[in-house]
């Protein structure tokens, strides 16, 4: 007798071959265009007619949409996540039982001579395979017990008896062709996780999501929204150091702004140093709600640029000015200082200090506003100098890089015999770096630019400076422009 089985629709799908991919069942016109390993035909009639369906008539079940599923049985649709993705399931989540296929044969009739009979045929060529048959042929004349019956029926890519590649490459440790049986064998950027199915998938469907990102690269153990298992998603994932900053791909790399070090310390660019973001270790707190004396710290601000040089020390040279303070001397260390917002009454840089100020306004002051003694070296982006009697910049003996900044309303002052308003270059520092690039000097009181000798300068816009002369003839053979434009002046 024949004996059949019922098995699940996961029993028919995850078997493969070289010339049947079972995640793509296929339309067909005729048996000829199903493959004949599987013993699939046209079907020709009911909820499956014209596509290749198993010898009983049944659709192998599995899916890449809602649409490859059957919708006239249960409204199947295609599970997406879990033990069953890339099957068609009930609306429970569960699996249809429709298949039944042949078990094993019966047992071969008996010989003549005594001896055993053949066996019986085979179940079907499921991964499951069939069930063997009772085996017991009647024996002939005299014969013996018929011969056993049918063996397992099912192919295993562990045994050698099916071979996987296409769709489903790879022989897990069950003997069933699956797409992947670890996520090392994932190679799309945007499926790069094994499910328990055999699937692979975004690492956004796997509950795990970034620990299976991890668990597979080290180096991208962030899960994106895309699926794809990549180096940050946000500034948290990189480390402080060197790249601090979760770009727009999704690499960690270098700050360009202080928005791009929003969370992390005081939220300041040093991109001045290598684009990392400043952390508060190396940072003084000044801002105009404090108590004097204080640590400097941004729970325990200092009150003025004084008091905050005072706390300076290697380590700790980052100043972040918020509010209006008053200003101070930044004295000389081994590394550069750093004076980042806000606005102070004067900076005053001592001998031999290097230091670089960004975004502050300086003034307005009864006195110079920013001034840099001899051998100092002034990095200045982004800053205005404004409203200082005394006069704007005087740099005496100090080495500067002026950059994208505007000096106006200031003076008249005077040094010596000079009377001057904007900027007054006495003389250049040691190293001879002497540059203005897209600054304004406007509105002066005096003088616009007073220079001792030649400076480099490009897009330096030069005009309403009262006393006659916007740039003195000694500060070079360069022309200043007198309209505002993105290649005149400080960006506006």
């Amino acid at each position: 007798m024949r004996a059949s089985v019922v098995i699940l629709f996961a029993s028919l799908v995850v078997g493969c071959s070289s010339a049947f991919d079972v995640r793509n069942p296929g339309a067909c016109t005729a048996d000829s265009d199903c493959p004949k390993n599987r013993g699939l035909h046209c079907g020709t009639g009911g909820d499956f007619e014209s596509l290749c369906v198993a010898p009983n008539g049944t659709w192998p079940g599995v899916c890449d949409t809602d649409h490859d599923c059957p919708q006239k049985l249960d409204r199947l649709h295609c599970e997406t996540s879990g033990m069953y993705a890339g099957h068609c399931v009930l609306a429970d989540g569960r699996i249809p039982s429709y298949e039944t296929v042949p078990g094993g044969g019966d047992g071969g009739t008996g010989g003549t001579d005594g001896t055993g009979g053949t066996g019986g045929q085979g179940g079907g060529a499921q991964p499951d395979g069939g069930v063997a048959g009772d085996g017991s042929g009647t024996g002939g004349g005299g014969g013996g017990m018929g011969g056993e019956g049918g063996v397992d029926g099912g192919l295993s890519c562990r045994t050698g008896s099916l071979t996987c590649g296409g769709a489903t490459p790879v022989c897990s440790s069950s003997g069933v062709c699956v797409e992947c049986a670890a996520s090392a064998d994932c190679q799309d950027p945007f499926k790069p996780i094994c499910a328990p199915a055999g699937v692979c998938v975004g690492c956004a469907k796997q509950a795990a999501g970034a620990s299976a990102c991890g668990k597979k690269d080290a180096t991208r153990a962030s899960c994106a929204t895309s699926g794809a298992c990549v180096e940050c998603v946000t500034n948290s994932d990189c480390k402080a150091g060197a790249s601090p900053v979760c770009t727009a791909t999704n690499i960690c790399g270098l700050c360009t702004s202080d928005v791009d070090c929003v969370g992390i310390g005081p939220g300041l660019c040093m991109a001045h140093q290598n684009g990392r973001c400043a952390s508060d270790d190396e940072t003084i707190y000044v801002r105009s709600d404090c108590a004097s004396g204080a640590a400097g710290t941004s729970s325990s601000p200092a009150c003025s640029v004084a008091e905050a040089a005072k706390l300076v020390r290697v380590g700790r040279t980052v100043i972040s000015v918020s509010g209006s303070v008053l200003g101070g001397t930044i004295p000389t260390t081994p590394s550069q200082v750093s004076v980042i917002g806000g606005t102070t009454s004067g900076l005053e840089l001592a001998p031999g200090a290097n230091v670089y100020v960004r975004g502050v306004h300086i003034g307005p002051s009864p006195a110079v506003g920013l001034t840099g003694r001899k051998d100092s070296v002034l990095i200045a982006d982004s800053i205005v100098v404004d409203g200082n009697i005394g006069g704007g910049l005087l740099l005496d003996g100090s080495s500067f890089k002026i950059s994208r900044s505007t000096i106006s309303n200031n003076g008249p002052g005077q040094d010596g015999t000079i009377v001057w308003g904007g900027v007054l270059v006495r003389s250049v520092g040691a190293s001879g770096a002497a540059s203005l690039d897209h600054v304004s000097i406007i509105n002066n009181k005096q003088v616009g630019l007073t220079c001792d000798g030649g400076i480099f300068a490009t897009g330096v816009l030069a005009t309403g400076n009262v006393g006659g002369v916007d740039v003195a003839h000694a500060c070079g053979m360069w022309n200043a422009c007198t309209v505002p434009s993105p290649d005149c002046g400080a960006p506006q």
